[in-house]
């Protein structure tokens, strides 16, 4: 099969990769000219690791990311519990942050080294999608039309979906009432133990202190109602740092910063014929979980697979299960988070009914993207009753 893959973000240049591991041909377009150099997801989880591994690259991604062994989770300050993978039998029993433009960076050097091409500056302008395949009609930089025609086009362009728009697919989307801000920083003085990601949960909103490779720390605050553009610089981060996690901090530098309502946008279809949506395109997730780029990633997995194995009637039905489970998931993870009101639809989708069963099994599993099995010996006890959580996630 020849496939045209229609964005080079990680999950397009994933899926490319895949397939041309097993001998089908690829095109890749991308409307960008050049490799994004925004930082954006950081957490790559153990089954996107998986894959990366599949491709060759994840022992390089090993050692380019910063390994986060624990969670430590604060409620108005007082630690409550951790989150750790030292329970699981899993191959990387930590958490793996790397910024998303050196994922980026070290997925396109790979594709080189397959000669793979990514042709740059065309933006796609229409599709024809008949029994006689797929021909896209695009037109490049310098307004010269160019016609790209292939078996099969995969939808890896982004959240604002050239290929959704064209085909007119329709999407369920939601804003729940809340926002956050975010910020890479560099801490001149940080009193919090080095190496641990920090989650401070309170009435007014959460505070994540995350920390990134080189030294850098990601800073996100969640705040309750509609969003409105504010200005992120040293001195409200500071200020809301000392609010919310009761510590002194000093910030030397803000490197990039971002903020956007909390919500989602989710496509009611992953197919139309031969064309197949996966990534952005297909599902945005609040941020909480960090799973939009790893539920991605199992996309452009799924979807190469279905290829080979000659069973793409399969991957809708399977990718619109999987994106149902975790739009439940964010929804309930932000509510218990945020705590906003206009969310009294997120259902609890979890069996544990402690925290300290949360904490050191589901949570675990869910982050890991592997189910991975929790030994036996090592399985939590189920605690007092003054463990009992339900106000917690």
């Amino acid at each position: 099969m020849h496939a045209l893959i229609v964005g080079s973000g990680p999950v397009g240049m994933t899926v490319a990769g895949l397939l041309t591991q097993q001998r089908h041909r690829v095109t890749v377009i991308d409307k960008r000219e050049t490799l994004s150099t925004l930082p954006r997801g950081i957490a790559v989880n153990q089954a996107t690791l998986a894959v990366f591994d599949r491709l060759g690259i994840g022992r390089q991604l090993d050692q380019l990311s910063l390994r986060v062994p624990r969670i430590v989770l604060y409620r108005d300050r007082t630690p409550i519990g951790r989150v750790d993978f030292g329970r699981l039998d899993i191959e990387r029993p930590f958490f793996c942050h790397i910024t998303q433009n050196t994922l980026e960076r070290t997925l396109y050097d790979q594709l080189l080294r397959m000669d793979i091409c990514i042709h740059r500056g065309v933006t796609l302008d229409s599709i024809t999608n008949d029994s006689g395949g797929i021909q896209a009609r695009c037109i490049d930089t310098e307004g010269r039309t160019r016609i790209f025609e292939a078996d099969a086009l995969l939808a890896c362009d982004g959240g604002n979906s050239t290929v959704r728009t064209l085909l007119g697919l329709e999407v369920d989307q939601r804003t729940y009432g809340a926002y956050f801000l975010l910020a890479d920083v560099r801490f001149e003085e940080l009193p919090l133990p080095p190496g641990e990601t920090h989650y401070f949960l309170g009435r007014p909103g959460y505070l994540m202190v995350v920390p990134i490779p080189g030294g850098c720390h990601r800073v996100i605050l969640s705040f309750k109602g509609p969003h409105h553009q504010t200005s992120i610089d040293a001195d409200l981060l500071e200020r809301v740092i000392a609010s919310r996690a009761g510590i002194p901090v000093k910030i030397g530098e803000v490197l990039w910063t971002t903020q956007s309502s909390f919500g989602h946008r989710v496509s009611r279809t992953a197919r139309r014929h031969d064309v197949y949506l996966a990534g952005d395109a297909l599902h945005q997730f609040s941020p909480i979980g960090g799973t939009n780029m790893n539920v991605g990633i199992e996309d452009a997995a799924a979807l190469a697979q279905a290829i080979c194995n000659q069973r793409t009637d399969e991957y809708e039905a399977q990718r619109l299960q999987a994106v149902s489970q975790h739009l439940r998931l964010t929804q309930y993870l932000t509510r218990a988070l945020v705590r906003t009101r206009e969310m009294d639809f997120a259902r609890r989708p979890f069996t544990s009914r402690t925290l300290r069963g949360l904490l050191a099994e589901e949570i675990p599993r869910l982050l890991t993207g592997l189910h991975g099995r929790v030994r036996d010996h090592e399985r939590a006890r189920q605690s007092p009753a003054t463990m009992e959580c339900h106000h917690e996630p």
